[in-house]
């Protein structure tokens, strides 16, 4: 009990990583939520840092700039999200009445990496050391190279158009999901609006339905999945993916 024990503690200063991130006409890109990405097994994940397991993101300031600190020395990914999204407003009329608008712009979001690119596995990584201020690590958002593709699905039978299904955008090759569009009572074409190029397959799932009220639809007819590559250099619209017929029974849902 009257011993003493003396324990050193060495604190190593966290490394921070800085940038600037702009589209392609050279404007910055505000607002922006900017994270990084560490290899986890094969896959690239959000950097989780301290013991509440906070994602390290930060949002871009109104000159397109970011700096995120108290990192530990690793490899990483720099991630910045393009995001649509839908927005909801509200207005005070004279009567004190709140009136809410919704504006029905779907959520969408692209990823863009370190070194301008749209898939992680083309980004390279950088590294940061211990107490590293790692300066220009700028990101540029190729607007340019986003595209619209937009079609109907069709009856590889007949020819006629499909009124219920969904269209899943995956990556060729490794099928990496992208972004996935379901066709409703008053859209019944598939419409993709930020596309980025390079070699795609789209993923199509159909039925023939009769839309009844509130919200639920009878099966008419039955299609079996199909796939169609397609390759983006440019805004695409008219595509038609033919579904081949089914042996499903019609069923109410």
């Amino acid at each position: 009990g009257n011993l003493t024990s003396e324990i050193e503690v060495l604190l190593e200063r966290g490394a921070a990583v800085t940038g600037t991130v702009r589209y392609d006409d050279g404007s910055p890109a505000t607002g922006l939520v900017a994270k990084l990405l560490v290899r986890q097994k094969d896959k690239w994940v959000p950097f989780h840092n301290g013991s509440w397991q906070k994602v390290s993101e930060i949002r871009t300031d109104d000159r397109g700039s970011y700096r995120i600190a108290n990192l530990p020395a690793r490899e990483y990914l720099l991630q910045v999200d393009l995001r649509l999204e839908g927005k909801t407003h509200s207005n005070v009329s004279r009567d004190s009445v709140n009136e809410i608008h919704h504006l029905d712009d779907p959520s969408y979001s692209i990823p863009v990496y370190t070194g301008s690119h749209f898939l992680a596995k083309d980004a390279k990584p950088f590294p940061l050391s211990p107490g590293e201020e790692r300066t220009g690590e700028d990101l540029q958002i190729p607007l340019a190279q986003l595209h619209r593709v937009s079609g109907n699905l069709l009856a590889a039978k007949d020819g006629h158009v499909v009124n219920s299904g969904e269209v899943e955008l995956l990556t060729a090759g490794d099928r990496v999901h992208v972004e996935s569009f379901t066709l409703t009572i008053s859209v019944s074409t598939f419409d993709f609006s930020f596309v980025p190029e390079g070699d795609y397959l789209l993923h199509a799932t159909g039925e023939d339905v009769e839309w009844l009220q509130p919200g639920t639809t009878k099966e008419l007819h039955a299609y079996s999945p199909a796939d169609q590559p397609i390759h983006i250099d440019g805004d695409k619209s008219g595509v038609m993916i033919a579904l081949p017929e089914s042996a499903a029974s019609p069923s109410q849902h």
